[in-house]
């Protein structure tokens, strides 16, 4: 069996509802519904700032958290 890469975790993560879910919590963003928007909501969004470059930001920062606390923790790496 290979090596989990990056992506393979962050696709891990992505899945795990729990996971999402209690960012979703701890961050006041609702980064599941970034994907299933219906057109009305996609306006609504766009009309108030949180869709476009604000789902491009919140996605980055779910990026970021899997990088920092789930792949440094899993790869063994320091940052130190």
């Amino acid at each position: 069996m290979s090596e989990m890469t990056f992506n393979d975790c962050l696709a891990t993560a992505l899945k795990s509802e729990e996971l999402v879910s209690e960012w979703d919590r701890l961050t006041g963003y609702r980064l599941r519904a970034l994907g299933q928007r219906s057109p009305i909501d996609k306006m609504v969004d766009d009309a108030t700032g949180f869709g476009g470059a604000k789902g491009s930001e919140i996605a980055g920062e779910f990026i970021a958290f899997v990088f920092d606390y789930l792949w440094f923790p899993l790869a063994g790496v320091s940052d130190e």
